[in-house]
């Protein structure tokens, strides 16, 4: 996505040596994130230095915290189901509970990201209609805003939700990455955000820090100019992990869990699907992260 060595331009050979631990080579400024940033929306390098500014204060608060995931300790003497203790300093230790919690905290997502998608101008991605070639609907770029998904039902069951993440990539991650730590999965729960601006993705993520519902543990810049997309395969998002604090989610004894939301801008989520993200899992396993 970065420039035309990106990952999400080239073929797999290259990919494989551009992953390698002996290569290295400097990251352009010329970037595509670069040219929309300055030619599309002029004051997006503005608002990009705000957000810098927000990330650095949330870190900040965060720095003394551990990130992880937590699940439920049950106090057997209280007798009740709805009498459980819940240690919010305990990280899961248990794959099937992290899972558990994982199934049930996505319904809660969804619904958190339709909110602010309907307040910034948010699109999801929408699978083709009935008839419909694939090849043909990718080149449509079927990224639709919720504004305009919420008032057609037919519409709503074409949006494609991200999935929870597969019980195999959790494996993968935990040994390769995670020396086991289950309590280190902290994106097993994503769903995602598309925006046309920088401006709107910037309304959306103040629409999230000013949610009384969310708590959030951290947040990855990746839109900053100085962030090192080499490390990424010239892919950025600004992604946030969040805890979903409300009544529906103590209800469901799943308000320690931490998943995450990635805002992106409509160049880089098209580049995505369109096997830009099988291209970078070969960068990933490469690598072997």
């Amino acid at each position: 996505i970065e420039e035309p060595h990106s990952l999400y331009n080239i073929d797999h050979k290259y990919a494989r040596r551009m992953a390698s631990p002996d290569h290295s080579r400097p990251v352009r400024k010329t970037s595509v994130l670069h040219t929309l940033t300055s030619a599309v929306e002029a004051p997006a390098s503005n608002l990009l230095q705000r957000m810098q500014g927000v990330v650095e204060q949330i870190t900040a608060a965060k720095r003394t915290e551990k990130i992880a995931q937590v699940f439920l300790h049950v106090d057997t003497a209280s007798g009740g189901s709805r009498n459980f203790n819940v240690n919010a300093k305990a990280p899961v230790s248990d794959l099937d509970q992290l899972f558990c919690q994982a199934h049930a905290t996505n319904l809660l997502l969804i619904n958190k990201v339709q909110t602010w998608a309907n307040a910034s101008d948010g699109m999801f991605p929408i699978a083709a209609p009935a008839g419909i070639g694939r090849s043909t609907h990718n080149q449509a770029k079927s990224y639709v805003r919720w504004s305009d998904i919420k008032v057609d039902d037919r519409m709503q069951d074409r949006v494609q939700w991200a999935k929870v993440k597969t019980v195999r990539r959790a494996i993968e991650k935990l040994l390769r990455s995670y020396q086991c730590d289950v309590s280190k999965l902290v994106d097993v729960t994503r769903q995602s955000i598309t925006f046309v601006s920088v401006a709107d993705l910037t309304k959306c993520l103040q629409c999230i820090l000013e949610d009384k519902d969310i708590e959030v543990i951290r947040i990855k810049h990746r839109l900053d100019l100085d962030y090192d997309s080499g490390r990424s395969a010239g892919y950025r998002d600004v992604c946030l992990n969040v805890r979903i604090i409300n009544d529906q989610s103590k209800f469901l004894y799943v308000d320690t869990h931490v998943c995450e939301i990635q805002l992106l801008l409509l160049a880089f989520s098209q580049l995505k699907k369109n096997n830009g993200h099988k291209r970078y899992k070969q960068f990933r396993d490469a690598r072997g992260e």
